[in-house]
């Protein structure tokens, strides 16, 4: 093939090209130094336990992720299953931690791009996975071990999959039961799904073969709970009991006041991505101008999947930030993460929309901020510090060969990385 006929065909390889330097960028930013700056708190150390109960004393266990540590609350346990095999191949050490976040992220990455492609096409996908692939708030999160940060990535899944049955594609509705029975065993927060499910019942397909898809999901759906009803009875309902008295402690009732006190959290998500605290107040109207503009420009969605897209786009914003301004107990941004994604496409689709002018200046302008964001993100990544992972264990070595005994504590990551150097065969 001769150079003119490469440079012929090239621009046709131009988005494929984009793709792989986003993907390269992104494992780079997840994986690079990775032990050095892995972070082991309490989440961690849990998991860890967790894992080393699952390989070492009884591969069976009902109970997963604490919800709430004193209220005898637990999550369903295939996310300890799932980091187990971390740490069997890395003969129990907690560098499992940062390696399964990250290597999780990866499939985040892929499901991330590939929905959003499915949603909006491949100019937009390249655009909302830049953003994805460098800002620094989601690297954070996806370097960081912990149930909870799988919430962004398995809400997306779940808006794209509720969307889909919603407008005609019933099979959908399996994959969606699926990921929610999924979720239960992540985070208590996946109780909002099923809020959402609830409020979209109006538009189900209504035929005979969307009611035995139905079904099916139904079976499903308790199979990936099983564990969980089943932990309760055993336990003759003391989790459920706790489950009940916590809520009935937590809930203060349904306030307007309390609802726009909450506004800055509902709308967390596009502060996060957008960063810059000059910017905050923009996050204000970045939602509603992305439904106007979306409502009157995405033409090759029908105005039926127009309008249920934005309704379910403003169930996932809106949902959350209901529910907790009836709740009394202490509020964390992971708790409205269930919307960072979407913010992410919805910023994409308005610099993408500012982009499609016909003027040179809106191309340049929108060009111009990419960059910005990208370099800016960078450079505030190679300023991060070192996390705690090798001081942990240079602090265990010091008090072993000092004969130091270490008195235990529970889910603590330096206690943790003792009991195995001196108990599990190392020592």
């Amino acid at each position: 093939m001769n150079t003119k006929t490469i440079l012929k065909h090239f621009p046709q390889y131009i988005p494929q090209l984009i793709f792989m330097l986003l993907f390269l960028s992104f494992i780079f930013l997840r994986f690079y130094q990775l032990p050095l700056r892995a972070n082991l708190g309490w989440d961690q150390a849990d998991s860890a336990w967790a894992a080393r109960g699952i390989i070492i004393d009884n591969p069976w266990r009902l109970e997963g992720v604490p919800i709430k540590g004193n209220a005898g609350m637990f999550m369903g346990p295939l996310y300890y299953y799932l980091i187990a095999p971390f740490y069997f191949f890395s003969n129990l050490d907690m560098i499992a931690s940062p390696i399964f976040a990250s290597t999780i992220s990866v499939v985040s990455f892929i499901a991330f791009y590939y929905i959003t492609k499915k949603l909006f096409g491949l100019k937009l996908a390249l655009v909302a996975t830049a953003i994805y692939t460098f800002s620094l708030p989601v690297i954070s999160s996806d370097r960081l071990q912990a149930a909870f940060t799988l919430i962004p990535i398995m809400s997306y899944v779940v808006f794209y999959f509720l969307y889909k049955f919603i407008t005609g594609y019933e099979k959908y509705i399996v994959y969606l039961a699926a990921i929610i029975g999924f979720g239960f065993h992540i985070h208590f927060t996946s109780l909002f799904y099923l809020l959402i499910v609830i409020l979209t019942l109006p538009f189900f397909p209504r035929n005979r073969k969307s009611l035995v898809y139905i079904l099916i999901a139904l079976s499903v759906f308790f199979l990936f709970i099983s564990p969980m009803i089943y932990s309760i009875s055993v336990t003759q309902g003391s989790g459920s009991n706790g489950i009940v008295n916590y809520l009935q402690a937590s809930y203060h009732g349904v306030h307007l006041q309390r609802f726009l006190q909450l506004t800055h959290d509902g709308l967390i998500s596009f502060e996060i991505i957008l960063q810059f605290t000059i910017l905050r107040y923009l996050s204000l109207f970045i939602l509603p101008l992305f439904i106007f503009v979306f409502y009157f420009t995405d033409t090759k969605k029908t105005l039926k999947e127009r309008l249920l897209f934005i309704y379910l786009m403003i169930l996932f914003f809106l949902i959350p930030w209901v529910a907790f301004s009836t709740y009394t107990g202490e509020l964390t941004d992971y708790y409205f993460s269930h919307s960072r994604y979407l913010a992410i496409i919805a910023i994409a689709f308005l610099l993408m929309s500012v982009y499609r002018r016909k003027d040179v200046l809106s191309k340049l302008f929108t060009f111009s901020l990419l960059v910005f964001f990208v370099g800016y993100n960078i450079y505030l990544f190679f300023q991060i510090t070192p996390g705690n992972y090798f001081s942990i264990k240079q602090s265990v070595e010091d008090a072993i060969n000092s004969h130091q005994k270490v008195k235990f504590k529970d889910r603590d990551p330096f206690y943790y990385t003792y009991y195995i150097s001196t108990h599990d065969g190392k020592r």
